[in-house]
């Protein structure tokens, strides 16, 4: 496990140690990429702005009416190889993982609705993208 995996797997219960709830859970994926997922409680926000730096992307959920947080999708990454390196369903609405550089396929998928981006990664840069589903479904194309 690399050192960031390990500072971040102890920042959870450092949190919780210290009396404060959070919804937020890290680990490294099938990948091998460390990542840290929350968005559902108040004190996930300090997780997000303490450790954005350390990964090399942010992906958000949202709903298209008010833009707010979406809980619930379903986010799958493959590349830079054919095996899926992420694939969980969130439970808040972001996701920082570290991703090493090469070129992806990213799903995100609401209440059987798929969405897909590419996404390319480039050493040393950190890049955020948003998937934004109506309700019932996926947001209309712009």
């Amino acid at each position: 496990m690399k050192p960031l995996a390990l500072t971040l797997a102890a920042a959870v219960p450092a949190l919780l140690a210290l009396g404060i709830a959070t919804a937020a859970s890290s680990g490294v994926s099938a990948g091998g990429w460390p990542y840290l997922e929350g968005g559902t409680a108040p004190q996930d926000e300090l997780l997000l702005q303490a450790h954005q730096r350390q990964y090399s992307l942010l992906l958000m959920t949202a709903r298209r009416r008010g833009g707010t947080e979406l809980n619930g999708v379903g986010v799958r990454i493959l590349g830079p190889g054919t095996a899926p390196g992420f694939d969980r369903v969130l439970a808040g609405a972001w996701l920082l993982i570290d991703l090493p550089p090469g070129r992806y396929d990213v799903a995100a998928t609401h209440h059987g609705y798929p969405q897909r981006q590419r996404l390319d990664m480039v050493a040393g840069e950190r890049q955020a993208m948003v998937f934004y589903f109506d309700e019932a479904g996926p947001a209309p194309a712009d």
